[in-house]
C-alpha cells in the first residue's frame, strides 16, 4: 500500500537586484525614493516558479518653489524561484521584501532595489508500506501521518482614528507591515487578533516628519478546511491602505482603514500502522527495509524586541545639524540558528533625512545589525524559518555629527522537527524454513529485549511464550530465562 502525507518545505531564499528609471514632473532635487512590494500571483512549474509582483516606488522631492512633494509609479514584474520540490500541483506560499535600495538623479532618477522572495512549498510526501498476509508475525508500529491544506486568503478591514499633535499639511509616503500576535481555530472558523504597523512621513509647516501608527485588529476569518484537531498557521499582509486627513486648531486626526490579507494553511493528522519487523516460522523471509523521516512536531514562536544602533556622516559631509524623519525601514540578511537555543541575526536598514549646516536636506544610510535569543525552549531543528518587521523607528541627532536611532522590532520564527523511523517497504518468502529438531530451547532475555526479540530468535509466537512460561512478567527487564518446548 502507498501512504500519503504532506510537508512543508522552505524555498531557499532568492534575492535579486531591478534597476528602474522614474521621470518626476516638475522635481528641482528628489530626496528619497522609497520602494514597496506584494506578491499578486504565481505559476508553479517543475522545478521552479514564476512569481508575479508589484513594485511601488514612492519618491520624495523638492520642487523649483522648495516645497515638498511626493512622486509614485508602480510596475509589474515577476521573478523566477528554483527548487526541486516544486511541482506544477505544488501550493506555494511566497514572500517579497525590499532589503535595500538606492537612487541617483534629480528629475530622471535611477533607482536600484534588492528585493528577496522566500517562503514555503507544501509538498507531497509518500512512501511504499506492505501489509503482511496471516501467519506472518508482526511488530507494527502507530505513526502520525501529516496532511496540509491550504486556508484560502480572506480579505478583512482594520480601522482606527489617530489624533497627532502637530497640523498635517500633506502625507508624502507610507508603508504598511502587519504582524499576527494569536491564532485560534474552531470548526471552519480561525478567530485572528493582530496589529498593523504603519509608518508616515508628512509635512507640518512645511517641516518634513514621520510618525509610526499601530492599528490593532480582532477578527474571525472563514476556513473550510479547518476541523477540530486541526493545527493552524497563519501569515498576513496589508492589501491596501486608506488614510483620511481631518485637521483641526489643535492638531490633525487620522482616520486609518487597512485592508488586511490573511492566508495559511491546516495541519491534520491521521494513525497508520506501519509494519516495522516480520518473521515467519515455517517461511523464510526476505525484508527490504527503508529509512523514512516523518516530521512530528511544528513550532512557532513571535516576540518583541528593542532595537538600537547609530550611524556617523561620512567624513567631508557638510555638518549635521537636525534630524527630520527615519524612512521605512527594511530587514535583510535574516537568519535563524538553533543550537540549544533559537537565534535570530539580521540587519536592518533605513534612511534618515537630516538638515546640514547650509539649511539643506540630506539623506544618510544608518544599518543596525542584531542578534537576539528568541527561545531557549524551542524544540524544532528543522525548516527554521525567520521573518522580521520593524515596527517603529525614531533617530535623533547626537554630537560629532552622529544620529542615533532606536524602535521595536517584531520577530517571527517557524520550524519543524522530524524522526526517522525504519519501516518494512518489501517482503518476499524464499521458501520453507529448516525447523529445529531441538525439543527444548532455553533463552536468556538481553538488556533491553523485548517479548517480540525473544519470540523472533525462537521462531515461534509471542502467545506460545507466554503460555509456556506463566511466571514470565512484562516488560521484559534482562536476565530472564524462557523455555520453549517443541513437539518432535
Amino acid at each position: 500500500m502507498f501512504i500519503k502525507g504532506d510537508k512543508r518545505e522552505q524555498i531557499y531564499p532568492s534575492q535579486f537586484y531591478v534597476d528602474q528609471e522614474l521621470s518626476v514632473a516638475g522635481a528641482e532635487r528628489v530626496i528619497c525614493v522609497i520602494v514597496n512590494a506584494k506578491i499578486t500571483s504565481y505559476e508553479a512549474y517543475q522545478g521552479e516558479a514564476r512569481v508575479n509582483y508589484k513594485a511601488l516606488y514612492r519618491a520624495i522631492y523638492k520642487d523649483a518653489e522648495g516645497a515638498l512633494n511626493s512622486y509614485e509609479q508602480a510596475f509589474d514584474n515577476s521573478a523566477v524561484i528554483k527548487s526541486p520540490i516544486i511541482t506544477p500541483k505544488s501550493h506555494i506560499d511566497p514572500e517579497i521584501s525590499v532589503i535595500s535600495s538606492e537612487f541617483v538623479g534629480s528629475s530622471d532618477v535611477k533607482v536600484r532595489a534588492a528585493f528577496e522572495i522566500r517562503g514555503y512549498c507544501i509538498a507531497e510526501f509518500g512512501f511504499n508500506a506492505v501489509e503482511p498476509d496471516d501467519g506472518i508475525c508482526k511488530r507494527v508500529l502507530p505513526v502520525e501521518i501529516e496532511t496540509i491544506q491550504p486556508i484560502r486568503e480572506s480579505e478583512i478591514l482594520a480601522s482606527s482614528s489617530v489624533d497627532i499633535k502637530e497640523a498635517i499639511d500633506k502625507i508624502l509616503s507610507y508603508d504598511t507591515k502587519v504582524a499576527l500576535k494569536k491564532v485560534a481555530a474552531a470548526t471552519e472558523i480561525c478567530q485572528i487578533d493582530g496589529e498593523c504597523y504603519l509608518h508616515l512621513i508628512y509635512t507640518s509647516g512645511g517641516n518634513l516628519l514621520s510618525r509610526c501608527v499601530s492599528v490593532p485588529f480582532e477578527t474571525e476569518i472563514l476556513a473550510p478546511n479547518v476541523t477540530e484537531g486541526c493545527e493552524v498557521y497563519c501569515s498576513a499582509s496589508a492589501s491596501s491602505t486608506t488614510i483620511t486627513l481631518e485637521s483641526g486648531a489643535a492638531g490633525s486626526g487620522l482616520k486609518i482603514e487597512i485592508v488586511v490579507g490573511i492566508k495559511g494553511f491546516c495541519v491534520s493528522k491521521k494513525e497508520v500502522m506501519l509494519l516495522s519487523d516480520a518473521y515467519s516460522c515455517k517461511k523464510e523471509l526476505k525484508l527490504t527495509a527503508e529509512t523514512v523521516y516523518l516530521e512530528n512536531s511544528v513550532c512557532l514562536t513571535g516576540v518583541y524586541e528593542k532595537l538600537s544602533g547609530s550611524v556617523r556622516l561620512d567624513e567631508g559631509s557638510k555638518r549635521l545639524r537636525s534630524v527630520l524623519c527615519v524612512c521605512p525601514p527594511s530587514v535583510g540578511a535574516l537568519t535563524a540558528s538553533n543550537n540549544g537555543s533559537l537565534a535570530v541575526e539580521g540587519i536592518v536598514s533605513a534612511n534618515v533625512i537630516y538638515i546640514d549646516e547650509d539649511e539643506q536636506l540630506s539623506l544618510a544610510t544608518a544599518e543596525i545589525p542584531y542578534h537576539f535569543v528568541v527561545s531557549r525552549d524551542f524544540a524544532c531543528q528543522d525548516n527554521l524559518y525567520a521573518k522580521a518587521m520593524v515596527t517603529c523607528l525614531s533617530a535623533k541627532a547626537r554630537h560629532n555629527d552622529q544620529i542615533e536611532l532606536t524602535g521595536d522590532i517584531y520577530i517571527e520564527v517557524f520550524g519543524s522537527g522530524s524522526t526517522p523511523i525504519k519501516i518494512i517497504t518489501a517482503m518476499e518468502e524464499l521458501g520453507d524454513r529448516e525447523q529445529n529438531d531441538c525439543a527444548i530451547s532455553l533463552y536468556i532475555v538481553k538488556p533491553g529485549e523485548t517479548l517480540w526479540d525473544v519470540a523472533k530468535a525462537l521462531l515461534c509466537e509471542e502467545e506460545t511464550l507466554i503460555r509456556l512460561n506463566p511466571d514470565l512478567k512484562l516488560p521484559l527487564q534482562g536476565g530472564e530465562k524462557v523455555l520453549l518446548y517443541r513437539e518432535l
